[in-house]
């Protein structure tokens, strides 16, 4: 009879355990839900630490809230940008492409034509159905909707990932936070097409089933045909790993070899030849922006290696297997960058999307646990810095043009 009302003691805890537990799960729901009605900026830092701080007590539905209200915030903040500040913007292009779809369905063929020949038809069908669905969208509101769908896509990537992976460890918190904070803005607007394609690519890269990798590299090249090679890179470094990492090296040297000119055929390659023959060609702002978080990373990874320990075998092999394809991409990074945008395009899966993601296991293999927060909070202040420094006018791609970062009315950001 003792042993059995034991039992019943501790089952009862249990339960009180959950269920308290839950409660403050909804409660720091509610919390963010009240914030993004003031503040998206608020929202988006609130989000990140409650997945942090809170992420060993969440469960996998309810973490799904958690970026659900992140990838809000996110596109909130994308969606403040300035509109039409450059020619160079491919946004300017893609929002003529869904206002020519949207005011007449007879457009889209012509528009489709400008993509790759009709092969890229993701985006174009996407404005179809939002014409269809919707009424005319504002830039800001297409926008909006556009990075939404790029960040949903990268954040039920990466819940599945670590929750299948790190959710025994309790590390899933930390590694979804550190990957969401290190998630390219630039991938949801101007870049928003091979972001969405990348960000589907990863589904096709980590699935082992033919029909659905086979399935997601087909959806992800519709959107951006680079989804091909890039795919058959990451499959080779993954798999094959350093002798992997020595023959694409090789390629890489007899590509530079035998110069630009010879590919000029292939529609994809066409921008590198042409940057190729530019005399006087800057480094674009968005490649100088990638390098600084690249460089940054890069030397938080080095000291994490340098200080590695081996007591958990599950990061350890993690980090074994993705380091010749992070050491890979960071090399034709930097081949690149003298070409405007073609480093950032040609790595962006790596640079743009699970930098974040590769950068969380390099330091949880740190034998060092104080590098843990000191990693997550210094990208957390320069993200930060980041927003608000792009928020001075004047500066060309500023955030907060459309609505300022926080406001007395709850919604405010619809008003204007």
């Amino acid at each position: 009879m003792l042993k059995t009302g034991s039992n019943s003691t501790y089952k009862y805890k249990i339960i009180n355990k959950a269920n308290e537990q839950l409660y403050f799960t909804y409660s720091f729901i509610f919390l963010v839900c009240l914030t993004i009605l003031f503040s998206p900026l608020v929202s988006y830092v609130l989000s990140l630490i409650i997945i942090w701080l809170y992420g060993p007590n969440i469960k996998r539905r309810e973490m799904y809230f958690f970026v659900l209200l992140f990838c809000i915030s996110f596109s909130l903040i994308v969606s403040s940008k300035a509109f039409d500040v450059s020619e160079a913007d491919d946004f300017l292009n893609y929002f003529n492409d869904y206002y020519q779809i949207t005011i007449n369905t007879q457009n889209f063929s012509q528009v489709l034509s400008q993509y790759s020949f009709g092969l890229e038809l993701g985006l174009p069908l996407i404005f179809m159905v939002i014409g269809i669905l919707l009424p005319i969208l504002t830039p800001h509101q297409l926008m909006f909707l556009l990075a939404f769908l790029f960040s949903m896509i990268f954040s039920t990537w990466l819940v599945n990932t670590c929750y299948v992976r790190h959710y025994k460890t309790l590390n899933h918190g930390y590694i979804i936070a550190l990957a969401l904070i290190l998630l390219s803005l630039t991938s949801g607007s101007q870049l928003v097409r091979q972001g969405i394609s990348s960000a589907i690519l990863l589904f096709a890269i980590s699935n082992r089933d033919l029909v659905l990798r086979s399935t997601f590299l087909f959806i992800a090249s519709i959107f951006h045909l680079t989804a091909i090679p890039i795919f058959l890179i990451s499959i080779i470094l993954l798999k094959y790993k350093w002798k992997g990492f020595t023959f694409l090296l090789s390629v890489l040297g007899i590509f530079f070899l035998i110069g630009f000119d010879s590919l000029t055929e292939f529609p994809e390659l066409i921008k590198i030849a042409y940057y190729s023959k530019l005399e006087n060609a800057e480094i674009s702002s968005v490649d100088i922006g990638t390098l600084k978080w690249l460089t940054v990373a890069v030397i938080i990874g080095v000291f994490s290696a340098i200080t590695k320990k081996t007591t958990d075998c599950r990061i350890s092999n993690e980090v074994a297997t993705w380091t010749p394809f992070t050491l890979f991409f960071i090399i034709l990074f930097i081949s690149f960058i003298q070409y405007p945008l073609i480093s950032t395009r040609l790595t962006m899966i790596f640079s743009s999307l699970i930098l974040g993601y590769l950068l969380s296991i390099f330091v949880l293999n740190s034998k060092f646990s104080l590098l843990r927060p000191v990693a997550l909070v210094v990208m957390l202040g320069l993200k930060l810095f980041t927003l608000l420094q792009f928020s001075e006018k004047g500066s060309g791609s500023y955030y907060w043009n459309e609505y300022d970062w926080i406001g007395l009315f709850p919604g405010y950001y619809l008003i204007k």
